[in-house]
């Protein structure tokens, strides 16, 4: 599974943009969001790339960071919180009545 920064800070009780500066302020991501050199092919974040046709300049290309599960562990250890554990019995997604 694999989560956007939203879920995740949501997961970690903090903000989004709280988690990004930090994350950035530990060096784990760049001013561009995507990770550093030493945090890549880890398991801990994975870049989606993808495209989108500007009108002007034609064929852009971007990258869009997720945190996986497993790094959702090593950046609540790295930026020393609780350790986040799934609740069991629980759907990740979705409503719950």
């Amino acid at each position: 599974m694999e989560y956007t920064f939203d879920q995740a800070a949501a997961l970690l009780n903090m903000g989004r943009n709280s988690l990004i500066r930090r994350l950035r302020e530990e060096g784990m991501l760049g001013q561009d969001n995507l990770p550093t050199g030493r945090w890549r092919g880890r398991g801990v974040f994975r870049v989606i790339t993808r495209m989108y046709r500007h009108p002007v300049t034609g064929y852009c290309h971007y990258g869009r960071t997720v945190i996986t599960a497993n790094g959702l562990n090593a950046v609540s250890r790295k930026l020393g919180l609780s350790r986040y554990r799934p609740e069991v019995g629980r759907p990740a997604t979705g409503w719950v009545n």
